[in-house]
């Protein structure tokens, strides 16, 4: 038999060595079969979803009754979620319905098919099949999941309270201190003398600097060597600021005599980097950069996102720095922090108001509403970490996990010159795939990052040591890296 739609089914399947012994197909294009069997199917579904069609499942008679079939599902939705499809539609056999209900589909429609041979039309949200089929996979594991992932982070119970706190006016006394609490706090540990917070992400702080950086009219150098520096470039595109890019290859620094000459070509008046670049574990010489930037009378802004909080961090002579609630503060994502040594003055018209870093740093602070729940779980973060002992653990622990992994062969994508001990980046080798690795892990207790897109480019996998990580587990963890990877 060849079906219809060989050439754009995707097929994942189960293998016992070399043989096949299991598989179904994915059609993520419309038609699908159920729609020559069924008019206006959509209108049967929950609407603002994406769905795909699972169709085609077999099992070989020996495989039924084992986990094989929950790993399809679990492999199919992890595919599906990672490329933006989440809602599963099939058509399921009667015989079967009570086990496509435990699983979470959940029937519509009239049945389908012929006597004898009738089916149930059924949909599922792809997080909750996902969800689902890995509960029935590992019922034996009751435990929290040992959270490796730059994001969302493991939390302290302190972080755990005060989010769950009703939320407050951003104009009441809780809120102000709270507020005053954050910004004391992360002056202490930086250097920087304001802090301005603003609801959204890391990338809303990049933002914040790049208008800063527009307003000035200054050309800016730009540092490439990873995702998040090729979100700088786009920054700088989007708010239309002159810009020169020093490219270098991922996983790689800079050195000095490249900046130099890259600033001397340039003329370039602001300097622009990540510090740590989360996709790679590389971590920049922020000493090495601000000297070539004073040695042009340039000013620098960095990307300390994934820097602050997981190493000891100086920003006295850097203009501007980004950072978020998450990743190494330990808190809840959603307060985008832009930390500076002056407080710029409100900007011209042309630059959005929820963008002006002055309106931010004149006045109270609060220039629009702000979340007290995420200012109130930072703040118990921040306080409640010893921080020199957190970035000696970290240290630690990176050290206990390179070695373990270079002891069996396996090299870190950044090099140990300018190697972060927050982030380990590994390539998944060519003979093991990404989503299989990535999902054996979680089944395992253990959650890394790995379904961004650019992880899947790459087919990368990381570690990271942010947040309220397990320390008790990363000896566990490095030998399921070596078991999945070699």
């Amino acid at each position: 038999m060849i079906d219809k739609w060989e050439s754009e089914n995707r097929y994942v399947v189960g293998r016992d060595g070399d043989r096949i012994v299991a598989m179904i197909a994915m059609r993520l294009v419309r038609p699908f079969s159920l729609d020559s069997k069924l008019p206006n199917i959509d209108s049967y579904l929950p609407p603002g979803r994406r769905p795909m069609e699972l169709r085609l499942l077999a099992v070989e008679k020996a495989y039924r009754g084992t986990a094989t079939l929950m790993r399809l599902l679990r492999t199919a939705m992890g595919i599906a979620l990672a490329e933006g499809y989440d809602m599963a539609v099939i058509s399921g056999t009667t015989r079967q319905l009570r086990l496509y209900e435990h699983m979470g589909f959940t029937a519509f429609g009239p049945l389908v098919g012929t006597p004898g041979a009738e089916y149930q039309p059924m949909y599922a949200k792809a997080e909750q099949l996902h969800a689902q089929v890995g509960r029935l996979l590992a019922p034996e594991r009751q435990s929290e999941p040992a959270s490796f992932q730059p994001g969302p982070v493991g939390l302290l119970p302190s972080v755990r309270e005060r989010i769950t706190r009703p939320p407050e006016s951003h104009r009441a006394a809780m809120f102000a201190k709270d507020l005053a609490t954050v910004r004391e706090a992360l002056c202490k540990m930086t250097q920087a003398r304001h802090v301005a917070l603003a609801c959204g992400s890391g990338t809303l702080a990049n933002d914040m600097v790049a208008g800063q950086i527009a307003v000035s009219g200054e050309h800016v150098l730009v540092i490439n060597d990873g995702e998040f520096g090729g979100r700088l470039v786009d920054h700088a595109r989007r708010h239309r600021i002159p810009h020169t890019v020093l490219e270098k290859a991922w996983g790689e620094s800079p050195t000095a005599a490249e900046i130099d000459r890259a600033m001397r070509a340039s003329g370039a008046r602001w300097l622009w980097a990540v510090h740590c670049e989360t996709s790679t574990g590389v971590l920049h010489s922020l000493p090495m950069l601000r000297e070539v930037a004073e040695r042009y009378g340039a000013r620098l802004a960095l990307d300390t996102v994934s820097s602050i909080g997981t190493v000891p961090l100086d920003l006295r002579g850097v203009a501007l720095a980004t950072a978020s609630s998450a990743k190494g503060l330990g808190a809840i994502a959603g307060l985008a922090l832009v930390l500076t040594q002056d407080i710029p003055a409100i900007a011209p018209e042309f630059l959005p108001r929820y963008l002006d870093l002055g309106l931010y740093l004149n006045g109270d602070g609060v220039p629009f509403t702000g979340s007290s729940p995420l200012v109130g779980a930072l703040a118990g973060s921040l306080t409640d970490t010893d921080w020199p002992a957190r970035y000696r653990a970290i240290a630690d622990a990176a050290a206990q996990l390179r070695a373990r992994l270079t002891g069996a062969g396996l090299r870190p994508v950044a090099v140990e010159a300018c190697a972060t001990p927050a982030v380990t980046t590994l390539a998944v080798p060519a003979h093991r795939e990404l989503i299989t690795v990535g999902e054996r892990l979680e089944s395992e207790g253990f959650l890394l990052g790995w379904r961004s897109g650019y992880m899947r480019e790459h087919r990368w996998i990381q570690a990271a040591m942010m947040g309220a990580f397990p320390r008790e587990r990363v000896g566990a963890l490095g030998d399921a890296l070596v078991r999945h990877l070699t």
